[in-house]
């Protein structure tokens, strides 16, 4: 191919250089580290233009805010983004962990102010009875009998 056509399957150089400018904001360190030699970022750059060709403007914007948001953890190379902009590749989200039941979170809370006043000598023989009748149920549920309580 002539030096007429191969411009055709650039993306223009202003966009690489705001896509560069966002990743170092994102990455700081862990990206610019990348690029220590001068010619080295502007061979870089030739193939992030030829590398993204096809990729749309707001298929870039989504794969930079998904590294804005901390969903892609390490900076991109240019056929990882290209692969982001076209959904070939999905970012790792780590899944939540289940939430506990609402019976076990209130009986945490129950128990956690038994012991703040049993600490602060706040606790009555009342109070006592019921740490106790506590102390053998969340010991028991440990034990096995409810899968709520696991240690991790």
């Amino acid at each position: 191919m002539d030096e007429e056509k191969t411009k055709d399957f650039k993306m223009p150089l202003e966009w690489i250089e705001r896509i560069f400018k966002r990743l170092a904001e994102v990455y700081g360190a862990r990206f610019a580290s990348k690029f220590t030699n001068p010619s080295y970022v502007d061979l870089e750059k030739t193939r992030w233009q030829s590398g993204l060709y096809g990729a749309t403007a707001d298929e870039i914007r989504h794969v930079l805010e998904m590294c804005r948001q901390g969903l892609i953890y390490e900076p991109p190379n240019v056929i990882e983004f290209f692969h982001y902009c076209k959904g070939v590749r999905q970012p790792f989200v780590k899944p939540k962990p289940p939430e506990p039941p609402k019976a076990q979170t209130e009986l945490g809370q129950k128990y956690l102010k038994l012991i703040m006043d049993k600490l602060n000598g706040r606790l009555d023989s009342e109070g006592q009875a019921a740490l106790s009748a506590l102390d053998k149920q969340i010991l028991s549920e440990r034990n096995g009998k409810n899968p709520h309580w696991q240690d991790k």
